[in-house]
């Protein structure tokens, strides 16, 4: 799993960490956008895992789901979350998540994530939280 960290200055300055996972890659490490504008948070999955996701955390918060894919199908977004938030999978395992009109709101610790399973199926019994809750 990686990590980014998105906050407000006097421009909107947007840092990914680094994550122990080998299966996620991130091809940049600051990003900068100002209110309003666009930006585009690079992932890239090394594996072949179905599953891909966004997750956020702001401030003070728990981790929060944004959306997921499953392999190049239309992504789910959460309920909560802004339709200023997409994403696309692409054949060569680019998931990158697309926030238009960036908002201070948005200020957050962002995370990608892959998976082969999912939580809700019958056969994934072992996963403790479904991707579309918040996770306190």
């Amino acid at each position: 799993m990686r990590t980014w960290l998105l906050f407000f200055t006097s421009e909107l300055l947007l840092m990914m960490g680094h994550g122990e996972s080998q299966k996620i890659v991130q091809v940049q490490e600051h990003i900068s956008v100002r209110k309003a504008e666009s930006v585009v948070i690079p992932c890239t999955q090394r594996g072949t895992d179905s599953y891909m996701y966004w997750y956020r955390q702001s401030p003070g918060e728990g981790l929060q789901y944004i959306l997921h894919a499953i392999e190049k199908n239309e992504p789910a977004r959460s309920d909560e979350i802004s339709d200023r938030f997409n994403a696309k999978r692409t054949a060569g395992g680019s998931f990158d998540l697309r926030i238009e009109m960036v908002q201070p709101s948005d200020a957050a610790r962002y995370f990608c994530a892959s998976s082969d399973a999912q939580c809700n199926t019958p056969a994934a019994r072992r996963c403790k939280n479904s991707p579309r809750r918040t996770v306190a």
